[in-house]
């Protein structure tokens, strides 16, 4: 008897296993495609929201530092725009900074902090004017590093958090719909597959149902 149940059982447990694994992979596959977007566009938003800091930055130094600036320079109190200088690098994702004095034509380096290079992701000049006269220029440059950084380092536990959520949440789903509707089928697709219409064959009973039969 055993021995005549074993491809029985065995083709039971084929169905169920390709009827499982297909829908797992359709329901991952949308978590999946789903959490990618998701991600991407937290991302973007994110990016938007650290060169808007950036550039808030730079309309805070035009406002608060070029006057003061100004005054300094045309005091030739090096030691206050070196201060000045500071407070500026201290300001969101600052990477360059330097004071030039305009003498007729040319404008003389004076002081400068940072990191200097030959091109920069967001950089300003502003002219430094006292009593209507450019007595000198401010160049500031930020740069993009550290906000790629944060969101890589963003990116990494976002991916890591939605795979593990996906995962979770695709099982529970694959869980309920295997009890709910899967089993019922697995075991009308075997019925159907061991009909023999030349003998008696037994009544299909659902697992959990009493009225659906089928002959």
């Amino acid at each position: 008897m055993k021995k005549n149940n074993f491809p029985l059982i065995f083709e039971q447990l084929k169905i169920k296993r390709s009827l499982s694994v297909r829908l797992l992979a359709y329901i991952l596959l949308c978590s999946s495609s789903l959490a990618i977007i998701i991600t991407l566009v937290q991302l973007t938003w994110d990016f938007k929201q650290d060169v808007n800091k950036i550039e808030e930055s730079i309309a805070q130094i035009e406002s608060s530092f070029l006057q003061p600036i100004a005054a300094s320079l045309w005091n030739l109190d090096e030691e206050q725009i070196q201060i000045q200088l500071e407070g500026i690098m201290q300001l969101s994702d600052m990477q360059y900074v330097s004071v030039h004095e305009v003498l007729g034509q040319s404008a003389i380096p004076l002081i400068e902090l940072g990191e200097k290079k030959n091109k920069f992701d967001i950089q300003n000049t502003f002219d430094l004017v006292y009593q209507n006269e450019t007595i000198g220029r401010l160049f500031i440059a930020a740069s993009l590093n550290k906000v790629y950084d944060r969101l890589i380092a963003k990116s990494v536990l976002i991916l890591v958090t939605q795979t593990i959520k996906t995962m979770l949440v695709s099982i529970c789903i694959l869980l309920i719909i295997y009890y709910m509707v899967i089993r019922h089928i697995n075991k009308i697709a075997l019925y159907t597959r061991n009909i023999h219409l030349t003998t008696h064959q037994n009544e299909l009973q659902l697992d959990g149902r009493t009225s659906e039969i089928l002959r």
